[in-house]
């Protein structure tokens, strides 16, 4: 977080939690809400939001089993919108939106496809 001009680490250090659970490449993209509360680190194919709480990450509900190759918060980090590619493919690819509904993320609607 950067506090009067000067960058200060939130919480642990992020390389203890390096390795995905579900032995999925890790840390494919990263993206931060406003605030530097919450973060959403992506894998193939799934993303991992954590909230910073007392000074430790913790993640926030089960790993969304989509996108995870970019992803974007809305200002108060309870919506993300993540997004993966077909096959590797950069021609096409969907766009998922969820929401957190306290204990859970909830897909918003339909997936976007493009």
């Amino acid at each position: 977080r950067r506090i009067d001009g000067y960058w200060r680490q939130e919480g642990d250090a992020l390389r203890r939690i390096t390795s995905s659970p579900t032995g999925r490449e890790w840390a494919f993209a990263v993206a931060v809400s406003y605030d530097g509360s919450v973060i959403a680190i992506g894998a193939v194919n799934t993303t991992y939001i954590y909230r910073l709480e007392n000074c430790v990450w913790t993640q926030m509900g089960s790993e969304i089993p989509a996108g995870g190759y970019a992803m974007s918060f809305s200002e108060d980090g309870l919506t993300v919108a993540t997004s993966n590619v077909d096959d590797g493919s950069m021609a096409m690819g969907r766009t998922y939106i969820y929401d957190w509904s306290g204990s859970a993320w909830i897909l918003r609607g339909n997936v976007i496809n493009g």
